[in-house]
């Protein structure tokens, strides 16, 4: 009788640590209107304002957007490597999180051409083999991949969403400096 009383406490100790360690980030609640008031802060690139969400609550670290973005992936998507900066610095923040569409802070700020929060965030740790959209294929790749108009389509809406510039030729561009940057880290590697 004791030790299955035992197993059954170990048993429960188990999956309470297992579950501390998930990678769930709690979901936007549309009633909490301070969890947008954050994404808001973030788009308008008010790090003063972020700084005091974050000490009022550290949740606001790892909110998710409808679209899975995190606060992390929002700097990588509005290219704002100072904000960028001060989350990391947070141990709390999770920079390898992935969004609905398979896709990391690096990705993003990779597949915009941001390379200054990518190199921000490789600094921090963020692993660039993660794939990134296809299981199957590392950030680099998915720069390197065909611009179809089904790839398109997606910068399309993101860019809506985002209120962010959409431009063909800048995507394509920043694709390329994406790709231009990874090789670079391998040079100094």
């Amino acid at each position: 009788m004791k030790k299955s009383k035992i197993l059954l406490l170990i048993l429960m100790i188990t999956l309470i640590a297992y579950c501390g360690e998930s990678e769930e980030i709690p979901l936007v609640d549309n009633s909490d209107v301070t969890n947008e008031q954050m994404f808001v802060n973030i788009k308008n690139n008010n790090l003063e304002e972020v700084k005091r969400f974050v000490e009022v609550n550290k949740k606001y670290l790892n909110i998710k957007d409808e679209n899975g973005y995190t606060p992390l992936m929002l700097t990588a998507l509005y290219n704002q490597p100072e904000t960028a900066r001060y989350l990391l610095e947070n141990p709390d923040t999770r920079i390898n999180f992935k969004e609905n569409y398979n896709a990391t802070a690096l990705c993003v700020a990779s597949i915009w051409g941001n390379t200054d929060v990518s190199e921000i965030l490789i600094e921090y740790g963020a692993d660039p083999t993660t794939p990134c959209f296809n299981p199957a294929a590392p950030i680099e790749n998915a720069c390197r991949a065909n611009l179809s108009e089904e790839i398109l389509s997606q910068y399309k809406e993101i860019a809506e969403f985002y209120d962010i510039e959409y431009d063909e030729g800048k995507i394509q561009e920043g694709r390329d400096k994406c790709l231009d940057f990874f090789e670079q880290q391998r040079l100094n590697s």
